[in-house]
């Protein structure tokens, strides 16, 4: 009775795996239809990665989809806005980078920063500077 069980699922999923997309990288997304002990159908979600598995080049999107946060695989459009938006974020993050690094650079350089002055001239401030009560 047990081999007859498998051979059941085993057709079952075979025969109701749906191709619902695919990714820039080439990564492919199916669904699929699966009985439960009980008799019940429920969906599953997986991926078939394009070359060797690595779960950190998914897509945001295509996560959301496969852990069921979006109901809807992402279209193109929504895959192109993301990646958009991802693109700026790292050119800002590349920008604040940036001028965090020249500020260290004047600062280094005795030139104090934004607001003047270097670290030995704030010491000596400290040091001549009348206690505080």
């Amino acid at each position: 009775m047990a081999f007859r069980q498998l051979i059941n699922r085993v057709s079952w999923a075979l025969f109701k795996r749906e191709t619902v997309g695919f990714d820039a990288i080439g990564n492919k997304y199916y669904r699929l239809l699966d009985k439960t002990v009980e008799g019940d159908i429920i969906e599953r979600r997986m991926v078939k990665y394009a070359g060797d598995w690595d779960p950190s080049q998914v897509p945001v999107e295509w996560l959301q989809w496969l852990r069921k946060v979006r109901s809807d695989p992402p279209t193109n459009i929504e895959m192109q806005a993301g990646e958009a938006s991802r693109q700026a974020q790292r050119d800002r993050a590349e920008s604040a980078d940036a001028a965090a690094a020249e500020a260290a650079m004047r600062w280094q350089q005795g030139g104090g920063g934004s607001r003047g002055g270097s670290k030995s001239q704030f010491t000596q401030q400290l040091k001549h500077s009348p206690p505080q009560k």
